[in-house]
C-alpha cells in the first residue's frame, strides 16, 4: 500500500498520526541505529550476500562512533569557548561594572553574577559528562551522548547566549549574531 502524508512531518501531530498508521517514528540517529541493529536485519543482509555479520556490526559501530564523535566535537568546542573566552570576557565586563558600581543598576550586577556562575556550573556539568562518555563505547556511548552530553551542551549554549546579550560587545570575544548577519552588507565593494 501507499503511505500518503499531507502534513508537516515535524509537527507534534505527526507522532500521533504515525502511531495510528502503525509506522515507526525514530526520532534520531541513535534510535534508528538501535532499531536496525538486530539479528533479523543482520541475517537479511547476509542472506542476500550484501554484508557478513562482522561487516554489518562494523557499519553499525562506525555509525554509533560518528554520532558520538560529533557530539564530542561540539561539546569540547563549546566547553573550551566557555572556559577560555566567554566566562573570562564576562568577568572582565563585570569588573568594569564594579569600578562604576554606584551608577550600575543593582539588578544588572546581580543578573550578570548569576549568569556567570551558572555558565561555570553548566561548563562543569558538560566537562563531567564528556569525561564519563570517554569511558563508554558503542550503543551505550551513543545513548549517553544523546541523553546527557547533547542536553548539557544545549543548556550551556543557552546560558552563554544570555551572557552575549549582556556583555559589552567590546569585551565579547566573538562576533555577535548581528555582526555575522550584517557584516557582508557593511563591507565596501
Amino acid at each position: 500500500g501507499r503511505v500518503i502524508m499531507n502534513g508537516d512531518g515535524y509537527s507534534s501531530d505527526w507522532p500521533v498520526e504515525a502511531e495510528k498508521r502503525g509506522l515507526l517514528n525514530l526520532r534520531d540517529t541513535v534510535d534508528a541505529l538501535d532499531y536496525v541493529h538486530n539479528e533479523k536485519n543482520q541475517k537479511l543482509f547476509e542472506e542476500h550476500g550484501i554484508l557478513r555479520k562482522t561487516e554489518f556490526d562494523a557499519f553499525i559501530a562506525v555509525d554509533y562512533e560518528a554520532f558520538v564523535n560529533q557530539a564530542l566535537l561540539e561539546a569540547h568546542c563549546l566547553r573550551d569557548m566557555s572556559n577560555r573566552d566567554i566566562i573570562p570576557a564576562a568577568i572582565t565586563y563585570q569588573n568594569k561594572l564594579l569600578k562604576n558600581a554606584e551608577s550600575v543598576p543593582t539588578e544588572l550586577k546581580a543578573t550578570l553574577k548569576r549568569i556567570i556562575e551558572e555558565s561555570y556550573e553548566r561548563t562543569t556539568v558538560l566537562s563531567n559528562s564528556v569525561d564519563a562518555l570517554g569511558l563508554m563505547e558503542g550503543a551505550e556511548a551513543a545513548q549517553f551522548a544523546k541523553k546527557t552530553v547533547l542536553p548539557a551542551t544545549n543548556e550551556l549554549r543557552a546560558v552563554l547566549d544570555q551572557l552575549e546579550e549582556i556583555v559589552d560587545r567590546r569585551d565579547w570575544p566573538y562576533p555577535c549574531y548581528s555582526q555575522l548577519l550584517l557584516s557582508r552588507h557593511s563591507e565596501k565593494e
